[in-house]
């Protein structure tokens, strides 16, 4: 796997926050996730990759427009214009916990595969990633939902990438009756599915808080997200 070195380190800025929702992206950078001083900085799994993600605004077709952008007041400086930047880590590397080997976690099913697929990498278990390629590339839709930050002593919410997928530009379509029929329909669908996704739903946080604390593996992971992933697919096609 190819990761670009960089001199750069990870900037602790108060974390940007937008509503929730799915949103077009492109991925603008990656760094290992280091320390200043250039050190790894350990996971409970492994080693992590830090991908950022533009956010774009989009249209009343879902078609992207332009990125979006966030006011912020520096010392000093008065209010500049700041494209919202938005990241994903993720492992790229596990620890073995017995032998302290590190393997990579680029495999069939993982969750890194899952993203570099939605960019446009074609899964090679013989290949590598060269995320340089990767870059400013294809759109993909991020979904976004909301977190609990740190900054210093302080918590606050912002926003974080909970998903990425290949991005679908919805076919243009004449209006007509019938399309206004199906569109009813659709509606009704979800009000009467409504319940059963919230709980769909509440359980992919629950999993993801799982994650992060350590109580299920990566691998654990994945297989409860597709599942769940795979009955909201089936509710849509009720």
């Amino acid at each position: 796997m190819k990761l670009p070195a960089s001199p750069k380190v990870a900037e602790f800025d108060r974390r940007p926050l937008i509503e929730k929702g799915y949103y077009p992206a492109k991925l603008v950078d990656v760094k290992e996730f280091k320390d200043k001083d250039g050190n790894y900085v350990e996971g409970k799994f492994g080693r992590q990759i830090i991908l950022d993600f533009v956010i774009y605004g989009k249209n009343k077709k879902g078609e992207p427009t332009e990125p979006l952008v966030e006011e912020l007041q520096r010392e000093g400086k008065g209010k500049i214009s700041k494209q919202i930047v938005i990241s994903k880590f993720v492992y790229h590397q596990y620890k073995d916990r017995k032998t302290g080997e590190y393997h990579t976690a680029i495999t069939a099913n993982s969750a890194i595969t899952k993203v570099c697929e939605a960019l446009g990498w074609k899964f090679d278990p013989e290949g590598e990633v060269d995320f340089d390629k990767l870059k400013d590339k294809e759109f993909v839709e991020v979904n976004i939902d909301d977190f609990e930050a740190k900054a210093g002593d302080e918590t606050y919410t912002a926003s974080s990438i909970q998903g990425v997928k290949p991005f679908k530009k919805k076919p243009a379509k004449e209006e007509t009756t019938e399309k206004k029929v199906e569109e009813i329909k659709d509606e009704d669908i979800f009000l009467e599915h409504k319940e059963e996704i919230q709980k769909i739903e509440e359980k992919k946080k629950k999993i993801k808080k799982d994650l992060d604390e350590g109580i299920i593996t990566q691998k654990g992971y994945d297989m409860a997200l597709e599942q769940l992933e795979e009955q909201l697919l089936k509710l849509k096609k009720k």
